[in-house]
């Protein structure tokens, strides 16, 4: 909510962290609490299919072949239903305050309609931010291991130190590079909803985004044909 306000708005706006805020414990809470339940129960899903699936190649028994078979369909659908149950759906929830399904359907046809599938499915940013949570996750870890041994407290008890630090370093910068995430992914959606807002509140970020968008996909920004008098209609 607070990019989407920085989007349309600029620097200018009033409170953007406090509005989004009020937002996502009032009027979006429920949409963020039952998509956070869906998209969870649907990983589960496939991570239980995918053991059973294993499981039956490695066993060899009769009727083994119809299990991955079954299996392997059901996954395919789950992940079906994951493209419209995403990350994207909570951006459009928290710019547009639609109810968690109804977001996971816009954003999915917006996407297919400007033919950002292959965009959206080369985008890293997730794979670098979970390197770098691994990386701060070590260094801490390594640390507390380094300051155990130093403080005379024994081989095993540094190895406990470090491990907790593993641990406690990799969830907390989780927490801070899932605020990357969500903006990055705020940022998607808001040049493919609306980039002509963006012009018009940050020209210059405007056209260093569009230069570097259009070297790496320049086909598909040639063939999106954005106008202003469009973008009120993408939602």
């Amino acid at each position: 909510g607070a990019v989407a306000t920085w989007w349309f708005d600029g620097d200018n706006a009033p409170n953007p962290v406090s509005g989004a805020t009020k937002r996502a414990l009032t009027t979006s809470f429920g949409s963020i609490c039952f998509g956070s339940l869906v998209v969870a129960v649907l990983k589960a899903t496939v991570v239980v299919l995918r053991g059973l699936r294993d499981q039956a190649n490695k066993s060899g028994r009769d009727g083994a072949a119809m299990i991955i078979c079954c299996t392997e369909w059901l996954i395919r659908i789950i992940e079906g239903w994951m493209k419209y149950f995403n990350r994207w759906a909570f951006v459009f929830v928290a710019v547009y305050g639609l109810e968690f399904k109804e977001a996971g359907q816009k954003t999915h046809s917006l996407f297919r309609r400007l033919g950002w599938t292959a965009i959206v499915n080369d985008d890293l940013i997730q794979n670098s931010l979970a390197l770098g949570c691994l990386v701060t996750g070590a260094f801490v870890g390594i640390v507390g291991f380094t300051y155990g041994m130093g403080a005379g407290l024994g081989s095993d008890n540094a190895l406990e130190l470090a491990i907790w630090g593993l641990v406690i370093g990799y969830f907390l910068t989780k927490v801070l590079m899932g605020l990357v995430d969500s903006a990055v992914a705020t940022v998607f959606v808001c040049f493919a909803q609306d980039p002509k807002a963006f012009q018009r509140t940050h020209p210059e970020l405007y056209e260093e985004l569009v230069g570097s968008w259009a070297e790496m996909h320049g086909p598909v920004m040639r063939a999106c044909g954005y106008s202003a008098n469009e973008a009120d209609d993408r939602i």
